[in-house]
């Protein structure tokens, strides 16, 4: 078991109460972290075992009263340790994280999908990346202004007004995280990366299986020009190379597919306010396609006894309604074993009523194979 504590607000700055009005109680945990409730202090006893806090904020540097995750992060860690001496300071945790709290967007036009949110949020994830454990607040919210305490900062939209509260699609937000988990779940090492632009934060690690991983967030309101030196890490001409983006067009999915050419990731103009992970693969084997051999579809309310298969195109969707949800299953023979299959693909082509419109589209494993 571990316990996370004591829960303070906005790390360094609400760590330390030099008025002496109690308000603060990040340093007494800490200095009283052995005493136990008998008065007793013996040193291998200890009454959390990680720095807990939390911290909303659009910033990764201060601007002198640590509001920056950076900076207050490095505080922090000081503070701890100095309060520590002797001792492996405490590693932190932040419990809750974003871009803005709940009370910060009502009355505001922004919200989840607004591009100057989620590229800081992007930031920030690389900014927060020393962290030991980062939990990203909260699942589900609605888009409603002046609605608060039901909050703009979530990650999945949700119909409130019904009794069951069906979840509908992901914000962009919830894209960007679940990008940054592929690049650094499981505490991989971390390569140094140098000569990123203004306003381009980068995060670049290795996976177990031998790809890269680079999680970029440019928070510019301009595009910029980027291209990968990948050849001083090993990865030979011809390697297979794929970009994933969240920006105002695409909201997750694999943009570019492409191979490293002269020790280089080719270059590409990342959009403004965007979030990439460009994700270098060890092979160089040429792809093999694989057509879906079967289809169905399945819906729900009046639609639920809908049979047939084979069809040529799948109607999927949901509305947050019993008779909006409808989806389809696909099956794709497999022409190797999985395990042996470096980087696999889904490539869909979708259309709806209005063709200028994003689709958005949720994609799931399914176990059963019948």
């Amino acid at each position: 078991m571990q316990v996370f504590a004591p829960n303070t607000a906005n790390g360094a700055t609400k760590y330390d109460d030099p008025q002496g009005t109690g308000d603060y109680w990040g340093r007494l945990a800490v200095s009283e972290r052995h005493v136990r409730l008998d008065g007793s202090a013996p040193s291998d006893w200890l009454n959390f075992h990680l720095y807990n806090y939390q911290k909303y904020t659009t910033l990764q540097r201060d601007s002198g009263t640590s509001s920056g995750y950076i900076d207050d992060f490095n505080e922090l860690s000081q503070d701890i340790a100095r309060d520590m001496p002797g001792e492996t300071p405490f590693p932190l945790a932040l419990t809750e994280f974003n871009a803005r709290t709940g009370a910060s967007y009502d009355g505001r036009s922004n919200h989840a999908d607004t591009p100057e949110d989620y590229a800081s949020l992007g930031a920030s994830l690389v900014a927060l990346a020393g962290a030991r454990q980062l939990y990203l607040f909260k699942f589900g919210m609605t888009r409603n202004d002046g609605n608060y305490p039901v909050a703009k900062n979530g990650t999945h939209y949700v119909d409130n007004s019904l009794h069951l509260r069906p979840y509908g699609g992901a914000a962009s937000t919830a894209e960007i995280y679940r990008l940054f988990i592929k690049a650094a779940d499981g505490a991989r090492p971390v390569h140094a990366t140098t000569g990123a632009p203004a306003d381009v934060w980068a995060l670049a690690t290795r996976h177990p299986a031998g790809s890269l991983h680079v999680f970029v967030a440019n928070k510019s309101i301009s595009s910029r020009t980027l291209d990968f030196n990948v050849g001083p890490l090993g990865y030979a001409n011809g390697s297979l190379v794929t970009v994933e983006e969240v920006s105002s067009q695409i909201k997750g999915a694999v943009k570019t597919v492409t191979k490293v050419a002269s020790g280089k990731v080719p270059s590409a103009v990342m959009p403004a306010q965007s979030v990439w992970l460009v994700t270098v693969t060890p092979s160089t084997a040429s792809p093999t396609l694989v057509v879906a051999s079967e289809n169905s579809e399945l819906a729900d309310g009046n639609a639920r006894t809908l049979t047939g298969a084979g069809k040529t195109s799948l109607t999927v969707g949901t509305d947050g309604t019993q008779n909006g949800r409808r989806l389809g299953v696909l099956k794709f023979p497999l022409a190797s074993s999985p395990a042996t299959a470096k980087r696999v693909l889904l490539r869909l082509r979708a259309s709806t009523a209005s063709l200028n419109t994003p689709v958005q589209v949720h994609v799931y494993g399914v176990l059963d194979n019948s």
